[in-house]
């Protein structure tokens, strides 16, 4: 027995679509169709000035012209030849960010979110679900504020053009863009941390030593010195209860002013921090400094600029700065559990109904390696920082 359920006219997408839902002996396939039809851009612009092409694709849709600017501005840059200036580049990433928001908003909260919540649209939610109408609302409209600043209107604004743009934003419009509230922010970052420089200060009977880089009488080779650490160093360190192990303490200064960082935009916008990295969760430092190339570890001074020259994550120190900061941190858990009790075994069994063997065996040996104790499993750490007053816990 079978069963089938049709959707000519589906509202809620940019274009048009249909769906079709099919049940046969106790299986459900579906089928979504988008249709768009000939809009004959290309014809429209044969023969028009160069200049005046973004301006007429751009009005293929009233939600994304900043892309088709941008698109078509760089392909006639490419014809004539033209580089822009790096700033200008990022000044028109930073409009399609813009358009980002404003696109995403509109499709997540304005048009799927009602679907999933059982109600006709986003307003009708507002009584039930304030919160979530509130942001949907914050995250177009700041969207539509970043493209109004550099575009020059809300909506199919001119200042991208062939070659940069019309006119240059002020700072103070610059600034005004890092103060937009577009909703909560997510922090992902994935062995980000371990990249990023530290000090190591050489500890010997009660004198403390930075470690320092230098190179060779001969400018070929690298090689390492110790000069005695100022006080204001050994006092930061001092006050952190850095406790050496094997006499290096490291100091992950960088680190902890993104940390810093981090939270303040947190507790500013809501949203929160989620990290996946190496390190251990003691007080206790080491010397965990480490030159990584082609998957085997190297000399750390002699491939300088070819290899990666990572160090392990100290996250109880990381817990403690987040803390400090006015997050909340639940706990610092391992990769292992973290991604079982997220469900990775019961969604890898699922993909693997419809695998070939091989293409099994494949998934299953990088699953073991993200999960085995003895691999990735306990060295790698994972750890979730929100608001005080969040009680998001997934995987905690």
């Amino acid at each position: 027995m079978s069963k089938k359920i049709t959707v000519d006219l589906l509202t809620r997408v940019e274009g048009h679509g249909a769906v079709q839902i099919l049940e046969e002996n106790g299986q459900i396939t579906a089928q979504v169709q988008i249709f768009e039809g000939p809009r004959f851009y290309e014809y429209l612009v044969v023969g028009q000035n160069f200049y005046n092409i973004p301006r007429i694709v751009s009005r293929i849709c009233g939600i994304c012209y900043v892309s088709h600017r941008t698109a078509s501005s760089k392909a006639i840059e490419d014809a004539f030849g033209v580089e822009i200036p790096p700033e200008i580049e990022l000044l028109r990433k930073l409009a399609n960010v813009g358009a980002y928001f404003e696109s995403h908003g509109l499709h997540i909260y304005f048009l799927a979110l009602p679907d999933y919540f059982g109600y006709p649209s986003l307003l009708d939610m507002a009584g039930d679900y304030p919160s979530l109408v509130d942001r949907g609302f914050k995250l177009k409209n700041g969207g539509v504020e970043i493209m109004k600043i550099l575009t020059g209107k809300n909506f199919h604004g001119e200042n991208l053009i062939p070659g940069g743009l019309a006119k240059l934003p002020t700072k103070e419009e610059i600034k005004k863009i890092k103060e937009i509230n577009c909703g909560p922010v997510i922090f992902l970052a994935n062995e980000f941390f371990d990249a990023l420089p530290i000090k190591q200060i050489y500890k010997k009977k009660k004198l403390f030593f930075e470690k320092y880089v230098a190179l060779s009488n001969d400018n070929k080779k690298v090689k390492f010195l110790h000069k005695k650490a100022n006080n204001s160093l050994i006092k930061r360190i001092q006050n952190l209860n850095l406790i050496s192990v094997g006499n290096t303490i490291e100091y992950p200064l960088v680190a902890l002013k993104f940390l810093e960082a981090i939270a303040k935009k947190i507790n500013k916008f809501d949203g929160g921090l989620l990290t996946f990295d190496y390190g251990n969760t003691t007080n206790e430092n080491q010397n965990t400094l480490q030159s990584v190339k082609k998957h085997r570890y190297t000399n750390i001074s002699s491939t300088p600029g070819h290899s990666d020259i990572t160090s392990h994550i100290n996250f109880k120190l990381f817990r403690k700065i987040l803390k400090k900061n006015n997050l909340n941190v639940k706990k610092v858990t391992t990769q292992n559990e973290f991604l079982k009790k997220i469900g990775i075994l019961e969604r890898a069994n699922i993909l693997s109904e419809k695998m070939t063997f091989k293409a099994k065996a494949n998934m299953f040996y990088r699953l073991k390696r993200l999960l085995n104790p003895k691999e990735m499993g306990n060295l790698f750490k994972v750890i979730f920082a929100q608001k005080k007053d969040g009680k998001f816990s997934l995987g905690f």
